[in-house]
């Protein structure tokens, strides 16, 4: 335990160090990613209330409180190394998932040369029966009020995955259900795509008789009640409309600020 406590503590250094190290001895062809990464980030970082990564977006949960949807919960599994006291010398080491809260998005950035995108949460309790547990459904429920790992609040954003908490039973506040998401627009399939969906091409510009000359002649077509179109026209645009509202009207760049881009944190 002693040593993985050094080794979090001391590593930093020791890597700045051994990198110097070895530039200066020439002994191995060492890169300037390397390099900028074993140096210490620009003083000057930057502070983010949401980020968007892989299709999902994220808000910070002070962000999310006056709003109705939710998106601050999170999810990482780590291997962990898990010891029975002090003086255990054989630690069990598993991948343990850790469940938690979105709390700020921090940009640290290498004098220009290299950034990294980190996410400081807010992670509960681990522990099987005290922080989660599976109910009698076979759903795993986390335990809100029981926080831990303080001293390890910064996981990489590339990292995590988001979940939904909703709350198991109305007399009991701290007990949540955890429910996985999936990105917007993205399906399960079963088999291989067609090559039509495979490839893509983005058209820039082109006519709307050339769009509409298009027809597939390898397959019967189905005939479609007039009627049917016009329900299936006003369901689509009533989801454009929600869509609109749930957005909020924010773009979909990959940080987000209600301010110019982000708060400048020393």
């Amino acid at each position: 335990m002693d040593i993985e406590h050094n080794h979090k503590n001391g590593f930093s250094d020791w890597f700045k160090a051994h990198v110097e190290t070895l530039r200066e001895s020439r002994s191995e062809q060492i890169s300037e990613k390397l390099r900028w990464l074993s140096g210490r980030p620009n003083c000057i970082v930057k502070s983010y209330k949401g980020y968007v990564i892989n299709g999902i977006r994220f808000h910070t949960k002070d962000r999310e409180q006056q709003r109705k949807t939710q998106n601050s919960g999170v999810v990482v599994t780590a291997r962990t190394s898990s010891f029975a006291n002090a003086r255990d010398m054989n630690p069990d080491v598993n991948d343990i998932t850790y469940h938690g809260v979105l709390k700020d998005v921090i940009e640290l950035d290498y004098f220009g040369q290299l950034k990294a995108v980190l996410f400081k949460c807010d992670w509960f309790d681990a522990t099987p029966g005290r922080g989660v547990k599976i109910d009698e459904f076979g759903f795993r429920v986390v335990n809100m009020a029981r926080r831990s790992y303080e001293d390890e609040p910064f996981v990489f954003a590339a990292q995590v995955e988001q979940v939904f908490y909703v709350q198991e039973h109305p007399n009991n506040k701290d007990w949540h259900v955890i429910v996985k998401t999936k990105p917007r627009d993205v399906f399960d399939v079963i088999g291989d795509l067609p090559e039509a969906y495979i490839q893509c091409e983005v058209v820039e510009e082109q006519n709307v008789e050339d769009v509409q000359s298009w027809e597939r002649t390898d397959i019967i077509g189905t005939e479609i009640d007039e009627s049917l179109e016009q329900l299936i026209r006003s369901n689509q645009e009533d989801q454009v409309n929600d869509t609109e509202l749930d957005d909020n009207s924010e773009d979909e760049n990959t940080f987000e600020d209600d301010d110019d881009g982000g708060d400048n944190v020393t």
